[in-house]
């Protein structure tokens, strides 16, 4: 399977351009955002329309710029883009587990209960999608200090995800690497394309 990921594009349509022309010079065959995908949901209609013209089916999950409730209630009327937050989504026998908004707090007792409550139905390989960034990873280091998300580390050491896509610290776009046996990226604004 062909993913191209993108996250924290903020309204800006160059980047917008950027993600549609590589999903169409990649041959993608899904698109994943990790949120933050407008400026505190300025012009969202629009820029969902954007995503919804791609070629390829859409999840994502919103950011900390966007409220779940908004972006659900869109995603509702969309036929090409998939509202990942609190979803087990299978497409192509890959299981996308997505977890959006936050990306402020040390642990997410939320995201732990709902998870535990869905393990059965979360089967391998798994693509993990959330906005922040799991803790004491690549992804998490700013300034020298890690500020990420232990729930999200505690689900990958667990369930040993195939990627994790996670966005919210700008700082690290495009940065990867392997924590445990998953590879773990901030895709960036510019997208990012992998081969699951």
């Amino acid at each position: 399977m062909n993913i191209v990921a993108c996250t924290d594009l903020h309204a800006d349509l160059k980047y917008f351009s950027s993600v549609l022309f590589l999903v169409k010079s990649s041959n993608a065959d899904i698109v994943v955002c990790c949120g933050d995908f407008t400026v505190c949901e300025r012009n969202i209609i629009e820029l969902l329309s954007r995503f919804d013209k791609f070629p390829v089916p859409v999840f994502l999950v919103h950011g900390n710029h966007e409220s779940e409730a908004v972006v659900k209630d869109l995603c509702s009327g969309l036929k090409n883009v998939k509202f990942l937050h609190k979803n087990i989504l299978n497409f192509n026998g890959v299981y996308f587990v997505g977890w959006g908004g936050g990306g402020f707090s040390r642990r997410d007792k939320n995201f732990e209960v709902w998870w535990k409550s869905k393990e059965k139905s979360i089967k391998s390989p798994i693509v993990l999608v959330t906005h922040a960034p799991p803790l004491g990873t690549c992804l998490d280091e700013i300034s020298g200090s890690h500020v990420g998300c232990e729930s999200f580390t505690e689900f990958i050491l667990r369930k040993i995800p195939v990627v994790v896509f996670s966005g919210h610290i700008e700082e690290n776009d495009g940065k990867s690497c392997v924590f445990g046996s998953s590879r773990i990226v901030n895709p960036g604004a510019k997208g990012f394309f992998m081969k699951v």
